[in-house]
């Protein structure tokens, strides 16, 4: 299982934050989403924009967020 890391450098590169605001996203799980994530359901929130959309496995989770940062580059 993966584990987090503290981060303990600087985040920024020449073309601006590592980690830019613009891709960032909240992930809201269900009671009822189990930790092996083989049953899950929630919502995802775009920080930048409130957009939010709801999913009900990891797959429509990842296209979720995929269909939000495209339609974020496209404006």
């Amino acid at each position: 299982m993966a584990s987090f890391e503290e981060n303990r450098g600087d985040d920024r590169s020449e073309k601006g934050p590592a980690l830019p605001y613009v891709k960032a996203f909240v992930v809201q799980f269900t009671a009822d989403t189990d930790a092996r994530l083989e049953h899950v359901r929630g919502r995802v929130e775009h920080l930048q924009t409130g957009r939010r959309a709801e999913f009900r496995s990891t797959d429509e989770l990842l296209a979720r967020i995929a269909g939000l940062l495209r339609s974020e580059s496209a404006r």
